[in-house]
């Protein structure tokens, strides 16, 4: 027999231990990806579909009379794409903290 129970079982946990660190590693690229294409589209959207203002609403107070307009739809849009985009940043460097962390008691 060339390894002890005990080499085998440390060589096993090693390897499962890179394996399991090389799917977080694509798990967070695929984020990452997601997140690029998120930004490049609100880019986008706001370039292509620039916010009009009406007149109507430029004279008064906006608050919440502004989101019953049908130029606000770009607004939420682009509103709910730069919360996500939001969420998928924060999400990614709290994981990434919490990793390294873990790589450096080790």
């Amino acid at each position: 027999m060339k390894y002890t129970d005990k080499e085998a079982l440390g060589e096993i946990l090693k390897r499962s231990e890179t394996v399991s660190r090389r799917r977080k590693m694509r798990t967070y690229k695929n984020v990452a990806s997601v997140g690029a294409v998120l930004f490049a589209g609100l880019v986008v959207m706001l370039t292509v579909f620039p916010p009009q203002v009406s007149a109507a609403y430029s004279t008064g107070t906006l608050y919440g009379a502004f989101l019953l307009s049908r130029e606000a739809g770009g607004y939420v849009l682009a509103g709910v794409v730069a919360f996500v985009l939001g969420v998928i940043v924060t999400v990614c460097a709290y994981k990434y903290r919490k990793l390294k962390k873990t790589e450096e008691e080790r």
